[in-house]
């Protein structure tokens, strides 16, 4: 989980997604990891609404830049849900408004994915944040079989 806050006046982020492909450049495979963001605040235009460039997911960003035309923007009131595809380029743009837009970001994984570089200098080790996601898997139940999941 991470706290993002940008004040009035902060200029854009960089493009970037949260992970490259797993296995090859033209996978195509369900989300393995998603991008849950919680706006604090109502998020007008001017304060820089969540932009995303669809399409952008299946290879990683290189320096590319989203053309104006596919840009899509995700205005949103506090208290929603934004949730998208971890790969998905995405990026915070400038904040032009007079209040700070500040949001939680959560990334929810499959239990087989870690990504290693999201967790530099976050204040605790690698081995640390994975002894804490082991210590919480504990308290959820999995079905031994699929079908389990959908029994009533």
């Amino acid at each position: 989980m991470t706290v993002i806050d940008s004040p009035p006046g902060s200029g854009n982020q960089r493009w970037h997604q949260g992970w490259r492909k797993l296995f090859h450049e033209a996978e195509r495979i369900p989300p393995y990891s998603i991008v849950v963001a919680l706006p604090l605040d109502d998020v007008t235009l001017e304060m820089g609404p969540t932009q995303f460039c669809p399409g952008k997911k299946r290879r990683f960003y290189h320096g590319w830049r989203c053309p104006e035309e596919s840009i899509v923007s995700a205005g949103s009131t506090m208290g929603t849900v934004i949730m998208f595809d971890y790969r998905l380029l995405h990026r915070g743009p400038a904040n032009l408004g007079n209040k700070s837009r500040p949001m939680v970001s959560m990334v929810f994984s499959n239990v087989f994915f870690a990504n290693t570089f999201a967790y530099i200098n976050r204040g605790i080790t690698f081995e640390q944040t994975l002894t804490q996601r082991l210590y919480w898997e504990q308290w959820y139940w999995h079905p031994p079989l699929a079908a389990d999941y959908f029994t009533v």
